[in-house]
């Protein structure tokens, strides 16, 4: 099926994202979208599945309005897999898109189970009782994938899909989209860095407002951690275990982290990374072994104050009506005026270019400006240790680069940082580097 895009526009909150955009997307051709974050990326693909209305435009699919398709033709994963999730358990939201197509129920569970493997998940590890709330966010967007797969739509539209998926799970997306492609399927994705798909046949850009062909850019250059860390110890974890109902998530888990070290810690989906820095906020108990911040025995009343926490669903993390707010609110706590902590969250929002947005509304902005926003609230208030869940998730290699220099000020400035990653491809710019295993970490 060929989808088609005529002079189709858009308008964000301070006016046009793009206009007059043309594209044609044949059969087994895939494209890949790049642009800044916030260029409206996100709006362009929600447009073409029919959930954006297209400016002047229209949008076809094989010459009629894709308002008309049939459901299940235009599959549409967004940043968010928790924006999608509709089902308690993981066998739930595989089943929910094929009983609204009336598959016969006999042939459910073979679909099923074939897209779980597809996308690389394992049905004995994950049972399809399991609930979904219990999911990483990788697995979250695997199951996601999955649920859309077993629809067999004709056209994927895929925001950032390896901004969750760790190597194994791009592995699998690589695959996937050979066979879907060699099928005669169609694919539009938006990636900042599309290396890792080699499916991709064309590369257009979101610049000046409008779609052209992208202009290679080249590759964020990090600059060696600006310090040598301090000889006293931040964290110390030692013999950590840590199960999870009847799963072991790891064990043996040594770890120190000094003043002034950023330190990443790398692994697959699942493999615990969040559950680690849950533990060293002590929302998460460890099973057994030990676990100390600034000496004490973590818990969340303890460390007020002094460790900031950023979770990986941005959403979940902003309360306020506007970005002005939402990074001057934890602020207050100091008992500062007002004025005072206007004054401060501007500041962090000058070095995180995000001025412009200080009056907008954090929930009407992109995944990866909602993750800028809520990134500037953790460190507005200047925590001794930094515990950041995947931060450069949606970011553009300017941003990423305006992320680490804040980070290796904190270094100089005698702080301490944790970044969780999928993946490495940043890993210049910490003091070390430790992928977690399921027998704890491994230096790298």
């Amino acid at each position: 099926m060929a989808l088609t895009l005529e002079n189709v526009g858009a308008a964000g909150l301070t006016g046009p994202l793009y206009s007059g955009v043309d594209l044609e997307v044949g059969p087994g051709e895939c494209v890949c979208i790049t642009g800044p974050t916030g260029c409206g990326k996100s709006t362009l693909l929600r447009t073409m599945a029919g959930l954006h209305e297209p400016g002047p435009g229209r949008v076809l699919l094989d010459g009629q309005p894709v308002s008309q398709a049939l459901p299940g033709r235009i599959g549409l994963i967004l940043q968010n897999p928790d924006t999608q999730l509709l089902c308690a358990d993981v066998g739930s939201e595989l089943a929910f898109g094929l009983e609204n197509l009336r598959v016969p129920p006999e042939k459910i569970t073979s679909r099923m189970l074939g897209a779980m493997s597809r996308v690389g998940l394992d049905h004995d590890t994950l049972p399809l009782d399991r609930p979904v709330g219990t999911l990483s966010v990788g697995q979250k967007y695997k199951l996601l994938l999955a649920a859309m797969l077993t629809m067999e739509p004709h056209i994927l539209l895929l925001d950032e899909p390896c901004a969750q998926l760790d190597q194994g799970g791009i592995d699998a997306l690589n695959s996937i989209l050979e066979n879907f492609l060699a099928a005669g399927g169609s694919v539009v994705l938006c990636e900042h860095d599309p290396a890792p798909l080699r499916a991709i046949g064309r590369i257009l850009g979101i610049a000046n407002r409008t779609l052209r062909p992208a202009v290679d850019t080249p590759p964020v250059a990090l600059p060696a951690p600006p310090s040598v860390p301090g000889k006293t110890a931040v964290v110390t974890m030692e013999n950590a275990r840590l199960e999870l109902g009847d799963k072991r998530i790891w064990e043996r888990l040594d770890f120190t982290l000094h003043q002034g070290e950023i330190a990443i810690i790398k692994g697959g989906n699942g493999s615990g990374k969040t559950s680690l820095l849950r533990c060293l906020t002590g929302f998460e108990p460890l099973s057994d072994g030990s676990a100390s911040v600034f000496g004490l025995t973590p818990t969340p009343k303890g460390l007020r104050g002094r460790v900031g926490l950023l979770i990986q669903n941005p959403a979940r993390q902003l309360t306020a009506d506007t970005v002005l707010d939402e990074v001057s609110f934890p602020l207050t706590y100091r008992g500062l005026p007002k004025a005072r902590c206007r004054e401060l969250a501007m500041d962090i929002l000058e070095k995180l270019d995000l001025v412009a947005l200080a009056e907008r509304p954090p929930f009407l902005l992109s995944h990866g400006e909602q993750h800028l926003v809520a990134l500037a609230s953790v460190l507005a208030v200047e925590p001794e240790l930094l515990l950041l869940d995947d931060p450069f998730v949606g970011l553009d290699p300017a941003s990423t680069t305006r992320v680490w220099s804040i980070l290796h000020q904190a270094c100089l400035d005698g702080r301490s940082v944790i970044c969780t990653l999928h993946r490495s491809p940043a890993v210049h710019g910490a003091h070390s580097v430790h992928e977690l295993r399921a027998m704890g970490l491994i230096p790298c």
